[in-house]
């Protein structure tokens, strides 16, 4: 079974601790940062905001550059578009300039 299809199960079944657990079974390997970068997306999706903030700090420390890991990273470390907004849709927004187009922040904490 490959990578992908491993990530494919985790998600039908929508266990967020296999998720987990394949994110710390792609460290090192030569796929780990696009292997995390599925994992994030599918944690982000299940709302497992703590893996998925995980995930993408691995993808920074491989890969520092990585705008939308980075952008997503921030986006789930503010809070401010955590609860509304996919990290990719987020980091699109910002690169393209159209901030406007996202949900607007909750104002109540």
């Amino acid at each position: 079974m490959d990578f992908r299809q491993e990530i494919g199960r985790a998600r039908s079944v929508k266990s967020k601790g296999w998720l987990r657990l394949l994110a710390q079974e792609v460290r090192g390997r030569r796929f780990e940062r696009p292997g995390l970068q599925l994992i994030a997306r599918s944690q982000w999706d299940f709302k497992d905001y703590s893996g998925a903030r995980q995930s993408l700090e691995g993808i920074t420390r491989v890969s520092p550059d990585n705008v939308e890991a980075n952008l997503a990273l921030v986006t789930c470390t503010s809070g401010s578009l955590a609860s509304r907004s996919h990290p990719t849709r987020a980091a699109h927004a910002v690169r393209s300039g159209d901030l406007d187009s996202r949900p607007a922040a909750s104002t109540s904490r």
